[in-house]
């Protein structure tokens, strides 16, 4: 189709394969769909689903019969008529009253015309990719019109260039100097065909397969003899497809949320020592540089019998952000320690709350997601909040953040790209998420947070622009580890940071993280 210049039915197409793999996987993960639908509006559907049922059966019985009774077919036929008619009155209305769960029930992909008279804003151009082994391609779009660009090169290609570039970002650990070719190279191969387009416009990335590793805010644009990061030159965010965007622009407000905040940190992994008030270990079997390694990524996570690491600098990043909240009167309620357990973050009353924040260990694996919490015994809880525990939750917060490693990750379906923990929280009920792509530096992650929350409250700006300005305030100003109030903590980790010059404005401590949504 897209080589045929059939771009509206092209882009129908890619965006009805996204919402179907969104409803396989949800419907993997059993996760409730019908959640949030009136119980008055969901009994009278199954009554009727019920009742058609079984004058179905009932036909079907008649038909049977060596000698029907063609009277009471008719009579059956005409009362099946009659409940067919009142159940699609009433799963409309179901559908009309939600529609987020009619988007997932009912996939029905946005139209090209649709998004780009009704969805998008004047000062937005949202981007799709789309790559096939026979080529990449990339629909521009905008409230004037639309274009289709074949990039150069191949998806193979791509992928490959794509690797060695993050694997560049996070050599940062082994002191290697950042590329700054090959982030200018990407730029070159994914927006510059379609800079006629971009001017000064916020950009949608609606990224495909691998590229939804990829935060396009560290990628280099050389401009009138300067080369800046992208971040530097247009807001950046992130949408799993057209579709999701259409249905979040499209939802009825929701009922006034106080701007409070609640977050979880410093979750209690290593129960015994904690119990016993000694130092919680980071692992079985490790050497001290592997603790300290796993310490300052927040990885640590060994499912093979090993324990998590504890994350003192998540403690502070929650009880400093809580402050800020505070400060503008506004609530606040830190989970610290084995109060960060998984009881609390799947509570109804995180429905109260407007800003939800998770600074713990993120799990990922190939079928196993999750926000690792307190592991505490005797709990009727395991401490692991999984993709489909979230997916169950409701929330009615503005912004969740994941302030763990790589929870912007996951599988990566056929045709969707990546489905994980960004869609899921999205799912529980909040239009946007705040996510990270690879293993995150410890202190580096407390510092962009901090700052991001500060441009959000002291400086009224908005979500998508206190992320992007925490972003470039630290690429404009040099850090170092002596930046955090336990410098006991950070003895260790000092040799890594060196190997980067004690400098936050390298991508591996503020690219990670991107956001998804509204």
């Amino acid at each position: 189709m897209l080589e045929n210049s059939y771009d509206v039915q092209a882009f129908r197409v890619i965006e009805a394969v996204k919402a179907r793999t969104f409803l396989d996987q949800l419907s993997e993960s059993r996760v409730d769909i019908e959640k949030g639908i009136d119980p008055e509006l969901r009994q009278r559907r199954d009554a009727l689903e019920r009742d058609l049922d079984g004058l179905s059966k009932s036909l079907a019985q008649e038909n049977q019969r060596s000698r029907p009774d063609e009277r009471k077919i008719a009579v059956l036929r005409e009362k099946a008529a009659s409940t067919a008619e009142k159940l699609e009155a009433v799963r409309r209305e179901v559908r009309f009253r939600n529609p987020l769960y009619a988007s997932v029930q009912y996939p029905e992909p946005v139209s090209l015309a649709k998004l780009r008279e009704g969805i998008l804003n004047p000062d937005e151009v949202l981007v799709e990719y789309f790559l096939t082994a026979a080529g990449i391609y990339c629909f521009a779009i905008d409230k004037d019109r639309h274009v289709v660009r074949r990039l150069p090169g191949t998806a193979v290609e791509l992928e490959k260039d794509l690797d060695a570039f993050l694997a560049n970002i996070q050599g940062a650990l082994r002191g290697e100097s950042f590329d700054r070719a090959r982030a200018h190279l990407l730029y070159e191969r994914l927006l510059k065909p379609l800079e006629d387009r971009l001017g000064e416009k916020t950009i949608i990335i609606v990224p495909h397969g691998k590229l939804a590793f990829l935060p396009f805010e560290s990628l280099l644009v050389r401009h009138e003899g300067e080369e800046k990061y992208l971040t530097e030159r247009h807001r950046i965010k992130y949408i799993q497809s057209a579709t999701v965007l259409a249905v979040l622009r499209t939802m009825p407000k929701r009922g006034n949320v106080a701007k409070s905040f609640l977050g979880f940190g410093d979750p209690v992994y290593d129960y015994e020592s904690y119990r016993r008030g000694r130092e919680e270990e980071a692992g079985q079997g490790e050497d001290t540089k592997e603790r300290a390694f796993r310490q300052w990524t927040k990885r640590g996570y060994l499912r093979a019998g090993g324990r998590l690491a504890r994350l003192e600098g998540s403690g502070r990043e929650i009880r400093e952000i809580g402050a800020l909240f505070r400060r503008h009167d506004l609530a606040a309620d830190c989970l610290l320690r084995a109060e960060a357990r998984e009881e609390r973050a799947k509570d109804r009353r995180l429905a109260q709350y407007a800003y939800l924040h998770f600074s713990t260990h993120g799990i990922l694996g190939p079928r196993f997601q999750a926000i690792a919490l307190s592991q505490l015994p005797q709990t009727e809880e395991d401490g692991f909040l999984t993709l489909g525990e979230i997916m169950n939750c409701r929330y009615n917060a503005e912004l969740v953040v994941l302030s763990a490693c790589e929870t912007g990750l996951g599988r990566v379906d056929r045709g969707e790209g990546v489905t994980g923990l960004t869609r899921a929280v999205m799912y529980a009920g909040t239009p946007a998420a705040v996510v990270s792509l690879w293993s995150v530096s410890d202190d580096g992650t407390t510092e962009l947070m901090i700052q991001f929350y500060r441009n959000l409250l002291q400086k009224g700006m908005g979500k998508e622009e206190s992320l992007r300005m925490a972003k470039i305030a630290m690429i404009r100003r040099s850090h170092t580890a002596e930046a955090s109030s336990d410098a006991a903590s950070l003895r260790s980790v000092r040799v890594l940071e060196k190997k980067v010059k004690g400098d936050y404005g390298h991508p591996f401590f503020w690219a990670a993280f991107v956001m998804y949504g509204e």
